[in-house]
């Protein structure tokens, strides 16, 4: 899908021409441009952030006179009015890098829109700061603590440990939006859109699940209630709880900074990435619309980095020590 408007129609007065409101010509455009991100799988913030970004590229290309003349007609233009207007937001107002990649992204967006296609222009390395996630002593720990509380707590967190649910997720959680027998174990939960992600457990998750199942019967006795996971009013969990216990959990292991389901979300996501699936599958399973490269790229490396790279006397296959054990088979072991 292309704007449908000529490049000359700007340069003549289109996103050019002076209109109220100071937007130089851009609020004509602007509406078919928001409509076409609207049908995008960016997030409402995002296209809020491009068409802010892509405002300012327009009237700093106006203001720049005759010398971008074919800045929406050609792809050769297109480059050298992206790559000057990136150095002028660098020099001009100390953009930090990650910024200038947001507006390059907006740009890739307006022009893709416009049927030119994305500029060649390179983005700028970012450096991305690791996502905390447990370590595998600090997970065994938090493991023993959990297991030592009730059932329903040991659930709430083994499930969020292995399946990177959001606490909202988890809280929301219905009967039958989990399904435990003794083979075979999922959870489903929303994913991009109005599409929902169906995440599998493994044995030990099961256990732990089935458990609870049994608990919450006993607790619930005749009454009714949808809500998988019971707050004490015999209600649904609130999402609140849910972060207050595995802050508990933490604390009670010993963890030296605060524990909480994004850690757990973060040690799940870095688990799919070192055990090798598809970028596809990770996409799917974490309930995303599209990877978010430069966190995939920091935990795969810290994880990688955090492994034992030399073989040796007691070192297991892969580089682990023989005292120790992989992530899979660690969580079955303690289950």
């Amino acid at each position: 899908m292309t704007g449908g408007v000529a490049a000359a129609d700007f340069r003549d007065g289109g996103a050019f021409g002076e209109e109220p409101g100071g937007d130089g010509g851009w609020a004509g455009e602007k509406e078919l441009f928001r409509r076409w991100l609207a049908a995008s799988l960016l997030a409402p913030t995002s296209q809020a952030t491009y068409l802010e970004r892509t405002g300012a590229y327009l009237r700093w290309l106006k203001a720049a006179g005759p010398q971008y003349l074919d800045a929406l007609s050609s792809s050769t233009g297109r480059d050298q009015a992206v790559a000057a207007y990136l150095t002028h937001l660098g020099v001009e107002r100390g953009l930090a890098r990650s910024t200038h990649n947001v507006s390059l992204a907006a740009l890739d967006s307006y022009y893709t829109w416009r049927g030119l296609g994305e500029p060649e222009v390179e983005a700028v390395s970012v450096d991305r700061a690791v996502p905390p996630t447990l370590t595998p002593l600090q997970r065994s720990r938090c493991l023993d603590e959990a297991a030592a509380r009730t059932p329903r707590d040991y659930a709430v967190f083994v499930l969020l440990l292995k399946t990177g649910l959001r606490r909202e997720e988890l809280s929301n959680i219905d009967i039958d939006d989990i399904h435990l027998d003794a083979v075979s174990g999922w959870v489903r939960a929303p994913g991009p859109g109005d599409e929902d992600r169906v995440v599998p457990l493994d044995a030990g998750a099961r256990r732990v699940q089935l458990t609870w199942a049994a608990a919450r019967r006993k607790l619930l006795g005749r009454k009714k209630e949808k809500a998988f996971f019971l707050g004490r009013s015999g209600k649904r969990i609130s999402p609140r709880r849910v972060g207050e216990i595995v802050y508990e959990i933490g604390v009670a292991a010993g963890l030296p900074s605060a524990l909480s389901p994004g850690v757990l979300r973060n040690t799940f996501e870095q688990d799919l990435l070192l055990e090798g699936r598809e970028l596809a599958e990770v996409v799917y399973l974490m309930g995303r619309s599209k990877p978010d490269l430069g966190k995939v790229r920091a935990l795969r490396a810290a994880g990688i980095s955090a492994r034992p790279q030399r073989s040796g006397p007691g070192m297991r296959a892969g580089g682990l020590p023989g005292a120790a054990v992989g992530v899979a088979e660690q969580l079955r072991m303690e289950f």
